[in-house]
C-alpha cells in the first residue's frame, strides 16, 4: 500500500506485482471487461455465492489489515458492476483473506477471467 496525496487515500501496489505479465492488470478506477464463465468458476470456488450475475465489466479493489500484533495480514478483494441492465440486482462481490497465501491463489486463478480493459 501506498500514500497518494492526489486522493487522500492509500492504495494498493500489490496487483502490480502479482500480475506482472504481458497483461498489466491494476486496482483502481478501471473497468475491465470479463469472461463471465471464469470469473463464476472463480468466484464459486472462493465465495458462497455469486452476486454479480448480469455485468460483464466490473472494476476492483483491495485492502490489507493486520490484526494481532500486527504480524498477521488478512486480505479483502472487491468486485463492482459496471454494466449492468437497468433491472438487474448485481450486487459488488466481498471476499475475505485470512492471510497472503490464500489471497495470491486467489488472484492467479482470478486473472484467468480478465479479457482487458473495457473501451
Amino acid at each position: 500500500m501506498k500514500y497518494e496525496e492526489e486522493t487522500g487515500d492509500y492504495e494498493s501496489v500489490f496487483m502490480e506485482q502479482i500480475y506482472n505479465d504481458s497483461q498489466d492488470i491494476i486496482f483502481g478506477d478501471i473497468p475491465y471487461k470479463v469472461d463471465r464463465g471464469v470469473y463464476e468458476e472463480v468466484f464459486c470456488k472462493y465465495h458462497e455465492a455469486v452476486r454479480i450475475v448480469d455485468a460483464d465489466v466490473v472494476r476492483f479493489h483491495t485492502s490489507m489489515f493486520t490484526v494481532g500484533d500486527g504480524d498477521e495480514e488478512c486480505w479483502t478483494f472487491f468486485v463492482w458492476p459496471e454494466n449492468s441492465p437497468q433491472e438487474s440486482e448485481d450486487f459488488y462481490e466481498c471476499v475475505f483473506f485470512d492471510g497472503k497465501k490464500e489471497y495470491v491463489k486467489f488472484l492467479s486463478e482470478f486473472k484467468r477471467c480478465i479479457l482487458g480493459v473495457d473501451k
